[in-house]
């Protein structure tokens, strides 16, 4: 999808798109650079899908095209790629989708070939992890109305699963398939299914659930392991080995020191699905155990090393703009402005200081030190503050708000485009208060927003499920507003907010932020435990779970946490790092404080508390 196809490509209106560039073209449909005419001129790329023109009058692609555009737009996670919009401009299908800055998993089998650079162990565990991840929350998605749907990928291959040059994951080309349904081998389903990555039950045509998917993610993970191909050879006999699930035994191919890798690839790789593992977060849980014994641990910012590395003289080449770093990549997904403790100078015997809730980032204060002589006579104290105003974030966070409406838009138009239950038809009334409690939304007067919201699901409770999105939201602005004022109140509104979307992170942080306000450690910590649970990439989580421990004199566990974060090197690894060394002083480690401080100098010339306190420590 990265490459541009066309060099002299000069740009085509396309309704309310303005097409900047063909980047590729398949067998159903070609893909182009886009962007809103109506938008400035900084607005982030789109790619448009728009079906070929030789196949508007196929019926059977028609049906196809739509239906899983429809199902695209009601998929929303961050390891599955997001659609936006999807219709017909001037009698052509699109499908409009997010523009992803990297290559996919089949590309970069190749390059690393070529290169000789093969992904490594812990990489490919981690691509293996947030696949899992994408299709645990597609697996057990419910419909609008509460019903499990069990969406089945059912195209899981090298081809479908892109990889950012930052790091992340992305599921593509989900096909229309649910709970039960059965393949009929034609042409379209083998072309689909990409045969040497089909389950034995997809390849018999046999009726298949969602343990297809883990057999075809476990074909990924057996070749990212072994640099070999699973089922390889003519088509009769890749189908015929596909068939009985007849392949080389990965420990027969290449040692691992991890014996566990061999029993999570062939365990998923059982002929037999009700011998495989159940769902994809049973296999998500296995291969967390693993990458938590690499002593490196895997992550994004690794794998995006990686990426970068193997393809650095393509990516200007790629990239139509400028791609954000990883650490803005987590504030946008944090959906707020600051979530996180910040600056480390010690941990204080006695009280914690006292959070401050402002939105400005606090100066550097110092406790006297009773027990320890410094050139400052001052000792380093960890500092609770509400957070730092982080560049460009407000703009991102704004942009992330307006597309998650969208998408919650989109999704209830799918629905009612795609099932039109008599429940689900809006009136001309809840319709307007849907739009205005959108538009209150954007423009952040939430209290009017959770008003408008819950007007629409006491009017028709059918809505309740396509609303929770926004109006968990609302909860949340609300609460925001609330901090400082009536925390009470706020803390209800996002335990409802919590209640509402489990699996927000932002909302877990925030909770976490005020429990910590109020000195319940115990909650803060399980609370932003929860929160790492459900994005273990997000560094300012770790960062704050790192405060907790130290402040509750947990310091092998801060300890922990502050490692994470400088595994994950975000922007304030300076900051990390400096907190690490402190920690690592309490627990008598010198040699490894003295070590981080001078890292933290390196990362920061000017962090001058590390210089302070490493000064104090060499000067002894």
């Amino acid at each position: 999808m990265t490459p541009r196809a066309e060099k002299s490509f000069h740009p085509i209106p396309f309704g309310k798109y303005l097409l900047l560039d063909r980047i590729a073209v398949g067998r159903e449909a070609e893909f182009y650079l886009a962007q809103k005419r109506d938008e400035k001129s900084l607005e982030k790329p789109i790619v448009i899908k728009k079906m070929l023109p030789n196949l508007t009058s196929e019926e059977g692609f028609i049906k196809t095209f739509i239906n899983e555009a429809k199902l695209a737009a009601f998929l929303e996670h961050r390891n599955i790629i997001k659609t936006y919009d999807f219709g017909t401009i001037d009698g052509t299908y699109f499908v409009a989708m997010e523009y992803l800055f990297g290559k996919s998993l089949r590309a970069i089998d190749s390059t690393s070939k070529q290169k000789e650079r093969r992904i490594s162990l812990g990489n490919a565990l981690h691509v293996t992890a947030q696949i899992c991840s994408g299709l645990d929350y597609a697996h057990k998605l419910k419909d609008p109305l509460g019903n499990n749907g069990c969406i089945i990928h059912r195209n899981i291959c090298p081809d479908s699963v892109f990889i950012t040059y930052n790091g992340q994951i992305k599921l593509t080309d989900f096909s229309v398939s649910t709970n039960g349904s059965s393949d009929d081998k034609s042409q379209m389903d083998i072309m689909k299914g990409k045969l040497a990555y089909m389950s034995p039950q997809q390849v018999d045509g046999k009726s298949i659930d969602h343990r297809s998917d883990i057999f075809s993610t476990a074909i990924l993970l057996y070749e990212m392991v072994t640099g070999k191909k699973m089922f390889d050879g003519e088509t009769m006999q890749v189908f015929s080995r596909v068939r009985q699930a007849r392949f080389d035994p990965p420990e027969s191919i290449v040692d691992c020191q991890y014996p566990k890798v061999y029993e999570i690839i062939n365990r998923a790789l059982e002929k037999e699905p009700e011998k495989r593992y159940q769902s994809a977060g049973e296999m998500l849980a296995d291969l967390k155990k693993v990458t938590m014994a690499i002593p490196s641990r895997p992550t994004a910012a690794n794998l995006g090393e990686y990426m970068k590395g193997l393809f650095e003289e393509r990516m200007d080449a790629d990239s139509p703009v400028e791609e954000p770093s990883p650490q803005e990549t987590a504030q946008t997904y944090s959906g707020e402005p600051s979530n996180q403790v910040t600056n480390v100078e010690d941990i204080p015997e006695q009280n914690p200081q006292q959070i401050d809730s402002g939105r400005q980032a606090q100066p550097a204060r110092s406790t006297p030190d009773p027990d320890e002589k410094v050139e400052t006579a001052e000792k380093p104290h960890i500092m609770p503050a509400e957070g730092r105003p982080k560049k460009g974030n407000a703009k991102a966070f704004w942009y992330a708000a307006l597309a998650a409406t969208l998408v919650v838009i989109c999704a209830v138009s799918v629905w009612l485009f795609w099932t039109e239950p008599d429940t689900m038809r809006l009136t001309a009334v809840e319709s307007s208060k849907l739009e205005a409690a959108m538009e209150a939304l954007e423009a952040e007067r939430f209290a009017e927003a959770i008003t408008l919201l819950e007007e629409v699901m006491a009017g028709n409770p059918a809505m309740i499920s396509m609303v929770s999105a926004p109006y968990s939201r609302a909860l949340q602005g609300r609460a925001s507003g609330l901090v400082e004022t009536d925390p009470d109140e706020a803390k209800a509104l996002l335990l409802k907010a919590v209640e509402l979307d489990q699996g927000s992170v932002q909302w877990l942080s925030q909770l976490g932020l005020i429990y910590l306000q109020e000195k319940d450690y115990t909650k803060a910590i399980e609370t932003y435990q929860k929160a790492a649970d459900l994005d273990s990439q997000f560094a300012e989580t770790f960062f704050n779970l790192g405060y907790l421990y130290a402040i509750t004199k947990h310091y092998p566990k801060a300890e922990e946490m502050y490692g994470r974060v400088v595994e994950l090197a975000p922007s304030f690894v300076d900051e990390a790092l400096f907190n690490l060394a402190v920690v690592q002083k309490r627990l008598h480690k010198r040699a490894e404080c003295i070590k981080n401080l001078e890292r933290a100098i390196k990362v920061n010339p000017k962090n001058k508390q590390a210089k302070r306190y490493l000064k104090s420590l060499k000067g002894r």
